[in-house]
Formats: structure tokens, sequence, C-alpha cells
């Protein structure tokens, strides 16, 4: 029964693993239109036009894409360094809900209405998400031996690769 048991959840993580790939795509593809229409921001990762205006379609739709690549891109990280802990990977999926939103958030409305170069945005932004995570894998997690030092990793590793992949499209 065991055997079976396996092979089921084998499948439905499959199945779930390409109904996130069909997302990403579709919220790539609708990313695209919205960054070829006139006065919209380009909603990918947080970049976004100084002088453009945000409709409340393209905010959502930054949102979403935002946090399914932070989430595809975190849960990878937590598989790479041998994390298996089920509990940990929904506190790392729980606690991303929150902080993802909120920073991508912050981050567009302190790039339409402060003079700041997105670097001093970006910075103070991605270490409070950071510290923020590092408090709760601390305090809740199961099986990460060093929550901090785990925290900023998987934050600097998302980071880098979400400009990796704007840089690419």
């Amino acid at each position: 029964m065991a055997a079976e048991e396996y092979l089921e959840r084998e499948a439905d993580l499959e199945r779930l693993s390409w109904r996130v790939r069909r997302f990403i795509l579709r919220s790539f593809e609708e990313e695209r239109r919205l960054s070829r229409a006139p006065g919209l921001a380009s909603a990918s990762l947080g970049g976004c036009a100084k002088d453009a205006a945000m409709s409340g379609s393209a905010l959502i739709s930054a949102l979403a894409l935002s946090l399914a690549l932070t989430l595809a891109l975190e849960i990878g990280f937590f598989y790479l360094t041998g994390k298996r802990d089920k509990r940990d990977l929904l506190l790392l999926v729980l606690v991303n809900v929150v902080t993802n939103p909120l920073a991508v958030l912050f981050f567009w409305i302190l790039r339409m209405y402060s003079a700041f170069h997105p670097v001093l945005i970006i910075a103070p932004l991605e270490l409070v998400a950071a510290l923020v995570e590092g408090w709760y894998y601390e305090r809740y997690g199961q099986a990460i031996a060093r929550p901090w030092l785990f925290a900023l990793a998987v934050n600097a590793f998302s980071f880098g690769m979400g400009v990796l992949i704007q840089r690419l499209l």
C-alpha cells in the first residue's frame, strides 16, 4: 500500500508541476502583452517606469508573476540544499506569500513616488524580507539548521535568478 501511495503522490506532484509551469507561462505572456500597452509599467519582477500609470490588472499580474517565480525558485533552492521536511517547505511557502507581495508592492510605490535609485529601494526591502523570513525559520523551522543564513541565501538566490531572468527577457 505504501508504494501505491507514493506513486499517487508523485503523480499529484507532477500534475501540480505542470499547472505551475502553465501558470508561469500565462503570466509571462500576460506580462509581455501589458508591457507593450502604452502608458503601462513593465510588471516583470517589480520593474516599472517612473512615470508609468499602473492599472489594477497590471499590479495583480506583477504580484502574481513575482510570487509564482519566487516560489518556484525558492522551492527549488530548498530541495537543492537537501532539505526535505514538509513542514519547513510549507513554512517557506507561507512566509513568501506574506513577504513577497508586500516587498513588490512597496517597491512599486517607492519607485513611482520617490527619487531614490532602484538599488536604494530594493536592497532594504530584500534585507527586511530576509530578516522576517529568518525570524520565522528560526522560530518555526523544524530542520533548518542555520535559519538566518538560509533566509539570506535563499533570498539572494531568488533575487539573483530573478534579475538574470529579467535580463534574458
